[in-house]
Order: C-alpha cells, then sequence, then structure tokens
C-alpha cells in the first residue's frame, strides 16, 4: 500500500503506512514536508494521483485535500470522500495520533522551535482568558484567534454530539445575528468528520471543492480557504472555531496550525469548565441550543426592553404569535417568566 517513501526519511514512518488499513472513505493519505512553497513527499497510501508524485514541483496544497498540522515543516495531507458512518473515525484518530508521535519522536529538535512559538501565543491568551464571564468570554475567543493568529474572520460553532450538528455562536468581524442562524449537520459537512476523528485542526484549500461547504454559505460569507479548529474538552469535540482571511485564499504555515490546536484545545477547557461550574454536571455549552432562531429573536428583543406590541411590529408578526413564542422560550428554557427567560438566554449566550 506503501506509494512512495522518496526520503526513506524514517523506518517506523514506511511501516505506519504500510500497516494502515485505508478505510474506504479515505481516497488517500500522505506526509509531505514543506519547504518554503515546495513540497517533498515523505511516504503515501492509497490511490494518490500521478501528479503528486512529484511534490518538489508543487507550488501550494492541492485543493481537493484537506491539510492537517504534524510538526512546523510536516503536513498529513487526507483525500476523504463522504463518510457514511462513524466506523472508520475510531481507526483513523488513532492511525494520525500515532504517525504524528512517530514524527515527533524522530524530530526533538523542531519540537523546540515549536513550543517557542506556542508559548508566546498562549502566554497571551492565558492573560485574556482569565476570569472572563460567559457571553463575553465566547466573543473574546472569537477576537483572540483573530488577533493573535493573525486571522480576519472568525466564527465559533457549538457541536451537539446528540443531534451531531454544528450551531453557529459567535464571530469576529461577521454578523452575529446571521451566524446564530446557522445550524448545520455533520454530514453536510464533507470536512467535518475527518475534524471530528483526528481532534487537529484542518486546513481546507478551496471550500468550494468536494472537501467544502454547502454552497449557500460560500455565497453568503465569499468563502475561499478556511481553517477549521475543532474546540475539545474532556477527550470530546465541543465544538468548532472556522477561521479565514475575509475571502481571500491564504495557506497557514505548520506553527499557525500547531498554535490553532492548542488555543482550540485551551479554549475548549474553559467553556467545558464554566459550563460545569455553572450547571454541576456538563451536557451542551448550549444545551443543545433549545431555542429556535425566531424565539431567540423574540427573547433579543425583550432583553432590549421592547414590549410585546413593539416586538410584533419589529417583526411584522400579530401580538399573539410574539406571546406564543415568548411562552414557548420561557418553557424550553426552564424559567418562570419572561425576564428570567431573558436572564437564562444572556447566561447561556443564546442572546446579547
Amino acid at each position: 500500500m506503501l506509494i512512495a517513501n522518496h526520503l526513506a526519511h524514517s523506518a517506523h514512518l514506511a511501516s505506519a503506512f504500510e500497516s494502515f488499513s485505508l478505510p474506504e472513505e479515505i481516497g488517500w493519505i500522505a506526509l509531505v514536508q514543506r519547504t518554503g512553497k515546495e513540497y517533498t513527499l515523505i511516504g503515501a497510501a492509497g490511490n494518490i494521483p500521478y501528479s503528486l508524485e512529484d511534490l518538489g514541483q508543487l507550488k501550494s496544497s492541492p485543493s481537493e485535500a484537506l491539510v492537517l498540522p504534524c510538526t512546523s515543516e510536516y503536513e498529513i495531507w487526507v483525500k476523504a470522500a463522504s463518510f457514511h458512518s462513524l466506523a472508520p473515525l475510531p481507526c483513523l484518530r488513532e492511525f494520525l495520533h500515532n504517525l504524528r508521535l512517530l514524527f515527533h519522536s524522530d524530530n526533538p529538535p523542531k519540537k523546540l522551535a515549536d513550543e517557542h512559538f506556542l508559548y508566546e501565543k498562549l502566554s497571551r491568551l492565558y492573560e485574556n482568558m482569565i476570569n472572563i464571564r460567559r457571553p463575553e468570554m465566547l466573543q473574546t475567543a472569537a477576537d483572540l484567534f483573530a488577533e493573535l493568529l493573525h486571522f480576519k474572520r472568525v466564527c465559533l460553532f457549538a457541536y451537539s454530539p446528540k443531534k451531531q450538528s454544528f450551531y453557529g455562536i459567535v464571530g469576529h468581524n461577521l454578523n452575529n445575528d446571521l451566524i446564530k442562524r446557522i445550524h448545520e449537520p455533520w454530514s453536510n459537512i464533507p470536512f467535518a468528520p475527518l475534524v471530528l476523528a483526528s481532534r487537529m485542526p484542518a486546513y481546507v484549500p478551496e471550500v468550494s471543492r468536494l472537501n467544502g461547504l454547502p454552497a449557500r454559505y460560500i455565497e453568503q460569507f465569499g468563502l475561499t480557504s478556511l481553517v477549521v479548529t475543532p474546540l475539545v474538552a474532556d477527550n470530546q469535540i465541543i465544538g468548532a472555531a472556522l477561521m479565514d482571511h475575509g475571502g481571500e485564499f491564504f495557506e497557514p504555515s505548520g506553527e499557525i496550525l500547531q498554535a490553532c490546536m492548542q488555543f482550540g484545545n485551551h479554549i475548549g477547557r474553559v467553556i467545558y469548565h464554566q459550563q460545569t461550574v455553572n450547571n454541576g454536571e456538563y451536557s451542551s455549552w448550549l444545551h443543545e441550543r433549545p431555542l429556535s432562531p425566531r424565539e431567540a429573536e423574540v427573547i433579543q428583543l425583550a432583553a432590549l426592553g421592547e414590549s410585546t406590541k413593539e416586538i410584533a411590529a419589529s417583526l411584522r408578526l400579530s401580538d399573539y404569535t410574539v406571546r406564543d413564542y415568548l411562552t414557548s422560550a420561557v418553557e424550553k428554557l426552564n424559567a418562570r417568566n419572561r425576564t428570567e427567560a431573558v436572564a437564562v438566554a444572556l447566561r447561556m449566550g443564546i442572546i446579547q
């Protein structure tokens, strides 16, 4: 199954690729070295395209593959088809984890440079995240992803394992009202299963390709390249951060992808800790996002002090319809009245 091992960099790496049973959902997987804008193939498994055999000629990552970090110089490229079940994910996760462990063990000097880069970024992250309360913490997390890692736009999503769906929460340099209307099953996002499996950030060179997003989001937000970072806590995915450069094509460095992974792990733990402290046990950082978009909209206007008649006029609904939405929201939030429902929704980060 080994396709190439051009540099014979490590017998362990070659053995890892030879022993890996590639799930049918994975077209091919490769380990490459990036030097500037040139690439060298180290090892690969599966039906790797002939055009990638000579990676020293490539000037960018292949648009049909996802890029996962290995070290600051080395990347894992994966061409994934649709996942019809979760069965291949544990196998893939174990292989990627072992590959990274083997590679780091063979490259101890480079880890020092990675750690220095991460220490500088994470120190500032800790300084800004300590003692911040929700929902301010979520907005701050998005802002810090952008500021410290030099992304122009960042969007945070909650993940519901129960519903296998992602829910838009908050963004940096994005319209939060639009973000909060996003609710998408992971089965509609081709790269989502790989992120869930690897628990590592993934670089998507071109989101309009097979690995990309539904067309409506590409058009609405003008998307091209993305970095997708899982938010991890207690060894589970609780959300994800999507980051880009305002719709412009870009290629992140290995250090940036490493930092994204560390940020995702830290912010995931902060969210997990706050939710556990507030509720006694962790279920979801938005309680499965209980309100419909219209219910959340009505509660948001109620939080601004608008009366039922004023909300009805703002949304061009009848008074009776607004009352129904308010009653439903109060019940879903386990609140006693409108005032308490607003307080609960603010605490959960559903409204601002």
